[in-house]
């Protein structure tokens, strides 16, 4: 029935644009269960705001009671022709009750002036409609680009260039402490960090492979002095290029590679959203060279820092997959016993690992299969965070080896790591998953002092930041004269974890009033006190 309800409304939807706006067209429309949308070209634009004047229309539409006739796999009403709906019993526009319209986004190339994507739900009753309003309210609220905007933590301008993100000082701040802390702990795991060009020569990926099997990925080439250079879409064959810096021996082995990675990938302007696809990010890319015997250990390895990263933010993997080769190989490096030797091994590796995971085919990388760690977005899309990508070809494309024991050159393995993906992406998943309530390390501001009257408790304020500061709290002290209501009104908004009001009552005992994010009430206790609380966030 929920099918149903979304082909109605669909169509009703279709009705009321056609009606609205000149050179209407449809494209594309899909129904089901979940929900359905329109891809549509118009003359004018189309935006959220324009909502109250189309559902005008279209319960106009409802009660003017228009037919739906079938022909074969296609609906007809009012000669507008519709597919990828079902109809079963409703056949007039007069038989939905209850819809409502949820998002609107820009579609390339489509034909038209301006093209739009429409989402709606249709329903059987008001009740059913305020729950799914409810379900809605829910996923806005962990809406990473609603979230972005009101902590302030990255923008966009089109005068910069669409799916060029900017990370303001909140968003850098974020960024910059999670860079530290992966660094800290890919040096305690025996990584080196390395730093290679953001710029790569045409030829370097045409050896990788990654000009002609990504072409329509990567931005056009620059001309200087007889010379190709790219935008680098990846990391991985400037650090194939250090590893070949020197000769190697099986006693080096592992070697593990990590940067932070700037790096440019087209995508249509129609699949940018937010933070999660951009055109411009920086990934904290790994690399790790190693013998066949040792890729169980290592892997083992990978997984443990995975869990421990995930564990310090606070956040959860949705799904595990396991990334196969398909069956149509075009995509693909041309070596059966390759591939079905590296599938067998990284299942054989989850398996032992205890991980519960699905067999995907068609989503290996060309050179091997993967490993992904998936986090379900508010779109209810899987998208990949953590990957781990088993790699016989490249080192043999780049002709790198190193030297066994008896003195004989063997070829070694790659592994690209990637344990939060793009910072870009994680910081998406990562305010989607809190909120936008960031664990208490990562807050840029952390503790927010209120004195009441400047003139009778700022000093005590002041005393109180500074022994705050002593103890490595991100402390801001708030002596403008706003309202204190106001004040704290502000910095729930904020998501600051702490205010701290100082009044009469604070300066005579030497307390603190302390109010703690997303409480109502406060609570009276010593300097001390406070400070201890914090060390348990």
């Amino acid at each position: 029935m929920k099918k149903e309800n979304n082909s109605l409304t669909l169509i009703i939807l279709s009705l009321a644009l056609n009606k609205i706006y000149s050179n209407f067209k449809i494209y594309e429309s899909n129904s089901s269960d979940e929900n359905f949308y329109i891809n549509f070209g118009c003359d004018e634009q189309v935006s959220f705001n324009d909502f109250k004047k189309i559902e005008k229309e279209m319960s106009k539409i409802i009660s003017g009671a228009y037919k739906i006739e079938k022909q074969g796999k296609t609906y007809i009403c009012n000669n507008i022709k519709f597919n990828g709906i079902d109809l079963d019993k409703k056949n007039n526009t007069k038989e939905l009750k209850f819809f409502t319209l949820t998002s609107i986004g820009g579609v390339d190339n489509l034909g038209s002036k301006n093209n739009y994507r429409i989402y709606g739900n249709g329903f059987d009753s008001q009740n059913e409609k305020e729950e799914f309003l409810k379900y809605q309210e829910e996923l806005r609220s962990r809406d990473h680009r609603k979230i972005g905007q009101e902590l302030k933590i990255f923008t966009f301008d089109d005068l910069a260039g669409q799916g060029l993100p900017i990370l303001l000082p909140n968003g850098s701040y974020i960024k910059e402490k999670i860079s530290s802390y992966l660094k800290s702990l890919f040096f305690k795991n025996d990584f080196e960090m390395v730093n290679t060009p953001v710029l790569g020569s045409k030829k370097l990926y045409i050896t990788s492979g990654h000009w002609d099997l990504y072409k329509e990925n990567n931005f056009p080439p620059i001309k200087i002095d007889n010379e190709e250079f790219m935008l680098r879409p990846m990391t991985c064959p400037h650090h194939i290029l250090v590893y070949k810096s020197s000769n190697r021996t099986y006693k080096e082995l592992p070697i593990k590679y990590f940067e932070d990675a700037k790096l440019h990938r087209y995508e249509s302007s129609g699949g940018l959203i937010g933070l999660e696809r951009v055109r411009a990010m920086e990934l904290f890319d790994t690399h790790i060279f190693l013998k066949k015997d040792q890729i169980k250990e290592t892997i083992a390895q990978l997984s443990t820092m995975i869990k421990e990263v995930f564990s310090k933010l606070n956040m959860k993997i949705d799904r595990i997959d396991l990334s196969l080769r398909s069956k149509e190989k075009d995509k693909f490096f041309d070596d059966d016993s390759m591939w079905e030797e590296s599938q067998t091994m990284l299942r054989e590796i989850l398996k032992e690992l205890k991980y519960d995971f699905y067999e995907i085919e068609g989503e290996a990388a060309f050179y091997g299969p993967k490993i992904d760690f998936q986090y379900k977005t508010i779109l209810g899309k899987y998208i990949t965070i953590s990957t781990i990508q088993l790699d016989f070809l490249l080192p043999k494309r780049f002709e790198i080896t190193y030297k066994d024991q008896n003195n004989e050159e063997q070829t070694p393995v790659l592994i690209h790591f990637g344990i939060i993906g793009t910072y870009e992406r994680f910081i998406s998943a990562l305010l989607s998953q809190t909120k936008g309530n960031l664990p208490f390390w990562l807050q840029k501001t952390q503790v927010e002092i209120f004195p009441i009257n400047n003139e009778f408790h700022l000093e005590y304020a002041k005393k109180v930041e500074q022994e705050l500061l002593k103890n490595d709290l991100r402390v801001k002290l708030d002596s403008s004269n706003e309202r204190i209501s106001k004040k704290i009104l502000n910095a729930q908004k904020s998501k600051i974890r702490f205010q701290i009001i100082i009044g009469d009552d604070e300066v005579k005992t030497k307390t603190l009033s302390v109010r703690k994010y997303g409480q109502e009430d406060s609570t009276k206790m010593t300097i001390k006190e406070f400070i201890e609380l914090t060390k348990k966030e």
